[in-house]
């Protein structure tokens, strides 16, 4: 899935869940997931990853203010 410029708040849970072997990508302009039920970006299992996340960026750019949960990792990881 690739996200840009998204504003994703007030859910009960999680505003972005990445599992079964899924990638996020969060890309220009800046995706804001802040106030959910839950930690804001989460991932299911390890084998889903992210890029454009906070330490977790490929490139070191970052698109996504939110909190991310420890089991989300990075392209290259």
């Amino acid at each position: 899935m690739q996200i840009g410029g998204a504003e994703i708040h007030g859910n009960a849970t999680h505003a972005v869940v990445v599992m079964l072997d899924s990638r996020a990508i969060f890309q220009a302009p800046e995706t804001t997931a802040t106030d959910n039920g839950s930690v804001d970006l989460w991932c299911g299992d390890e084998k889903s990853s992210v890029d454009g996340v906070p330490g977790r960026s490929y490139d070191g750019e970052v698109y996504f203010v939110g909190s991310v949960s420890d089991t989300c990792v990075g392209f290259a990881d």
